[in-house]
């Protein structure tokens, strides 16, 4: 496989708003920051070098409300050790209510394995395209994952900020998270299944911190598919707090090393 099929990064999710600076994490920011909570708990933090990987999620709320967000991941296979060990993707809302994504966000993440445990950088980059007077977004995240036989931890801080802040695109959104893992077992089929956990606080600017839990479950039908059912609850530290209801494919494509 060629190193020039790009595309990567970072998928899944959307809430009713909680208030108008949290519409902008609805519409954009929380896809990226979802995708990277699973991959703290569940996946490797890059797709295997040779392979593309595809997630589709269909994220509910009670109230009707609901979004499919969509990540394609390419990591090139490569002697060249930067290239080897980085992914590009891209990743949008197939459906937003009844609309197409109102963003797209590419992402690189370069990642170093020392042992048992992981690091990765991942510079990112939204374009807004339609809707918002908010021009773009630019940051990058900084992740540390510890592997330790059926358990996973994993920790992340997160940065971005707009070119042209406005009410529905703050200025600067900042979060730590921390995740865990576990698979039910070491062979047979519990060895298919792994329950994640995730807690975020974020900070926008203009708006109180605020936290987010998720947990679910993750089953892993070969190595090329898996289907993963969670529950995400945002706005914890606000006096609203809105749940949704989340369910993920994941599609390998590829044998990599």
């Amino acid at each position: 496989m060629r190193m020039g099929t790009f595309v990567t990064a970072i998928a899944l999710l959307v809430l009713p708003s909680l208030s108008e600076a949290r519409i902008f994490r609805i519409g954009r920011r929380s896809a990226s920051s979802l995708s990277m909570r699973r991959r703290l708990s569940i996946s490797p933090l890059i797709a295997a070098p040779g392979t593309i990987e595809f997630d589709l999620t269909g994220g509910f709320t009670p109230n009707g409300d609901y979004v499919i967000p969509s990540t394609l991941r390419f990591t090139p296979q490569s002697d060249n050790f930067y290239l080897g060990h980085t992914e590009w993707g891209i990743n949008a809302d197939v459906v937003n209510n009844s609309q197409f994504s109102d963003h797209v966000t590419f992402q690189s993440t370069t990642a170093i394995k020392m042992g048992a445990v992981n690091f990765a950088l991942a510079p990112q980059f939204t374009a807004i395209t339609r809707g918002q007077d908010g021009g773009y977004r630019g940051g990058g995240s900084a992740v540390m994952r510890i592997d330790q036989g059926s358990n996973n931890f994993g920790a992340t801080f997160t940065w971005t900020g707009a070119t042209r802040p406005s009410d529905t695109n703050p200025a600067g959104i900042s979060d730590v998270g921390l995740g865990y893992g576990r698979k039910f077992g070491n062979e047979g089929i519990l060895s298919h299944f792994t329950a994640h956990g995730n807690v975020t606080v974020e900070k926008q600017t203009g708006a109180s911190k605020f936290f987010t839990l998720l947990e679910g479950v993750e089953y892993q039908i070969n190595d090329g598919f898996s289907v993963d059912i969670s529950g995400q609850h945002l706005g914890f530290g606000t006096g609203v707090v809105d749940h949704q209801i989340l369910v993920g494919l994941s599609w390998k494509i590829g044998h990599g090393k």
